[in-house]
Parts: C-alpha cells; sequence; structure tokens
C-alpha cells in the first residue's frame, strides 16, 4: 500500500479548517491542521508535509511569517506554500517565498484544484506578473 501524501494546514476558522481537512483526507490524503502558524509550525516540523496551506491572518503567527521560518531552514524550504488572502495584489502576498496564493472569499474547489497542482508540480510558482 502507497503511504499517503502528508499535508499542514494553518488555519484559524474552523470552519475552513475542517473543510480543506475533510476534503483532502477523502482523497487519501494525511492531514494535520493547526489553528495558527505556531501549531502549524510544530506540525510541520513533525511530520515533513509534501504541502502546506496557510491562512495569511491568525493569531500568534500569520501565514507571512511561517513562510519566512519555512524558506529561512534549509530543510523545510523546498516544501511549497499555499497562502489563503484576502489581499488583492499577489506580489504582495507572494513575497515571503509562497508558491501560490487563493484570495478569498474563494470557493473550496479552488483551493483543492490549487492544492492538487502543487502537489504535482512542486516547484511551480504563480506567475508574479506586474499589473498592466
Amino acid at each position: 500500500m502507497d503511504t499517503p501524501l502528508t499535508l499542514v494546514i494553518a488555519e484559524d476558522s474552523r470552519l475552513q479548517g475542517r473543510i480543506l481537512k475533510t476534503a483532502r483526507e477523502s482523497a487519501g490524503y494525511s492531514v494535520h491542521w493547526g489553528a495558527n502558524g505556531s501549531e502549524a509550525l510544530a506540525l510541520i516540523r513533525e511530520h515533513r508535509p509534501a504541502l502546506v496551506v496557510s491562512d495569511v491572518e491568525m493569531p500568534e503567527m500569520d501565514g507571512h511569517e511561517l513562510c519566512r521560518i519555512l524558506k529561512a531552514d534549509a530543510e523545510l524550504r523546498p516544501i511549497p506554500v499555499l497562502l489563503l488572502t484576502s489581499h488583492a495584489v499577489m506580489s504582495d502576498v507572494l513575497r515571503d517565498g509562497a508558491a501560490a496564493a487563493v484570495t478569498k472569499p474563494y470557493e473550496p474547489q479552488q483551493v483543492l484544484d490549487q492544492i492538487d497542482h502543487l502537489l504535482r508540480h512542486p516547484s511551480a510558482e504563480v506567475e508574479r506578473a506586474e499589473p498592466l
């Protein structure tokens, strides 16, 4: 039997956290969920996930700080990070090394599709095009 891919979700919204966790578990992933960046960082260090999905605005440690910590650690740097944000300017959102971002409000399927894309193409990043 194949070992399932592991994901860590950092999301302070219990509803959004449950939706993402349940959807990915039903697709065969092993999912760990932290209610803030600090909890998620401990889970990341423990489980070495294939991908991190993080809300940007959270208590204790926000998604940007979590991303900076991951990208500063040689062992954790390769893990792609998908940020969930209400910010509209992608260059601001992706400044700390995130692989991609989805703006809120979002359809859950949009996030699930982005997760699947990043897992198939872990080095792929959203184009950081300048606005016209």
